[in-house]
């Protein structure tokens, strides 16, 4: 743990070195709260540097609606980068959605579909992360999704994955049909990873949207595809001691949401666009994780499975919702 260096950071931002509590859940960066009152997130290296200051680049041209972070301090010390933020009040949205009334699960979820509307309506040029200034820009999106989608195919055999050729087969076969449901499509900024566990309320009031590592430039409708795969596997994302979800269990939230922000759901042909997004999600992902982890496990099986799913015209799908009767 750099000790020496929050030691060095509290001191140059006026803060108690002293009151320092080591926080849960940074994957990334090591995370502490000062004097219960803020939130200093500090990473080491190149890449920490590119994702701190240009998730505060982006933070700071937000408008209020979208209800994201504020930055209160930041900078370098030798080879660190580290953000103070406030601390927001609040709880992930996921511990609680099963246990509140239905009206105030549709103000929660009216609020986030306002947000998410202000943030959709920031002008951008181009698609690629929206983090950074320097960040790589592509013209056109379809051609974007193409050549990551060769990219991760070509990459499963690198990595370990032997699927068999007539899944891979048919991986190609279903892009090459879809494919053009990409055309048109407008550049927006999106969050990148909404889903319940970003989202802090308190009450029936969304506090804020967090995390805003995987911000990208991207049509609005991209920003179904995170919280769609929770929906559909709410457990590939809760905390070991949490309690065991299920699909159903969120169910209602699509329901919500369509409701709340009906033109993100009028996107046509929105739900190939969205199955060409899970599948290069899931090949994102496996890829990753194989190149972390290896292929034992349960993995290759993971792979298979939701790939399927994706690929099957009778697979699970959350948008668009189908009403309950």
């Amino acid at each position: 743990m750099p000790h020496d260096i929050l030691h060095a950071i509290c001191s140059r931002e006026g803060l108690d070195a002293t009151t320092a509590r080591p926080l849960p859940g940074g994957q990334s960066n090591h995370v502490y709260l000062l004097e219960g009152r803020y939130v200093v997130r500090l990473g080491r290296g190149a890449d920490a540097r590119r994702r701190l200051e240009g998730e505060a680049a982006l933070l700071a041209r937000l408008p209020a609606e979208v209800l994201a972070p504020r930055i209160a301090a930041g900078g370098r010390l030798e080879d660190w980068t580290y953000q103070v933020q406030p601390r927001l009040e609040g709880r992930p949205l996921h511990h609680l959605w099963t246990g509140l009334s239905p009206e105030t699960k549709d103000t929660l979820v009216a609020q986030l579909a306002a947000a998410l509307r202000a943030l959709h309506a920031v002008p951008v040029e181009g698609y690629g992360p929206a983090n950074g200034a320097d960040a790589e820009r592509h013209g056109s999106w379809r051609a974007r999704c193409e050549e990551a989608f060769a990219a991760l195919v070509g990459q499963l055999g690198e990595v370990g994955y032997a699927l068999p050729e007539a899944v891979t087969a048919e991986m190609a076969r279903f892009w090459a049909e879809h494919a053009d449901a990409l055309e048109p499509s407008r550049p927006s900024l999106v969050h990148g990873d909404i889903w319940p566990g970003n989202l802090l309320v308190e009450g029936d009031r969304l506090v804020a949207i967090v995390d805003w590592e995987l911000a990208a430039q991207a049509p609005p409708d991209n920003e179904l595809l995170i919280l769609e795969h929770f929906l559909l596997y709410p457990n590939d994302y809760v905390e070991e001691d949490r309690e065991v979800y299920c699909a159903a269990d969120f169910a209602d939230l699509a329901l919500l949401l369509a409701a709340h922000y009906p033109e993100l759901l009028a996107t046509p042909r929105l739900r190939e666009r969205l199955d060409l997004y899970q599948l290069l999600y899931i090949l994102d992902v496996h890829v990753g994780w194989a190149r972390a982890h290896g292929t034992g496990g349960g993995a290759p099986w993971s792979l298979l499975a939701k790939a399927s799913n994706v690929l099957s015209a009778h697979g699970v799908r959350m948008f668009p919702p189908v009403p309950r009767t």
